[in-house]
């Protein structure tokens, strides 16, 4: 089992526990556990039982926020909700504080929403008349 990639092993803990997978989640998408393998490579006290249920935890967020923030009519695809997952279990095994997690997410925030939404062709800022509209 050393060799077995992420989403299987995080698929037989699913299938131990009990755990419907496909409703427990939309999907598992292992697009997202190298964010719990970089940290495990960065931190000793991460090892394999922990990295797996650091991407089950992933996996879990980032349902819970597609689920409660289905953003995708005001052009804003899941990988948002999947990018937010990432940073919180990704500073939770580095250490970070939770004022300091919070702050990383607004940042992603602030840089990626307004970019995305540029990109679908949406505004979600008023713009007022410029003084020589008048």
């Amino acid at each position: 089992r050393s060799t077995q990639s992420g989403s299987s092993a995080a698929s037989d803990v699913y299938k131990r526990q009990g755990i419907n997978a496909e409703l427990h989640g939309e999907c598992i998408q292992n697009v997202y556990y190298p964010v719990v393998i970089g940290a495990a490579q960065q931190k000793a006290n991460v090892d394999g039982e922990k990295a797996v249920k650091a991407m089950i935890l992933l996996d879990y967020i980032r349902n819970e926020l597609m689920r409660s923030f289905n953003l995708t009519s005001q052009g804003i695809e899941p990988v948002l909700h999947g990018s937010i997952a990432s940073i919180i279990v990704y500073g939770t095994l580095m250490g970070a504080s939770p004022e300091q997690i919070e702050k990383a997410i607004g940042i992603h925030i602030v840089h990626y929403v307004p970019i995305r939404l540029n990109q679908c062709n949406f505004c979600l800022l008023y713009t007022s008349p410029s003084p020589r509209d008048s």
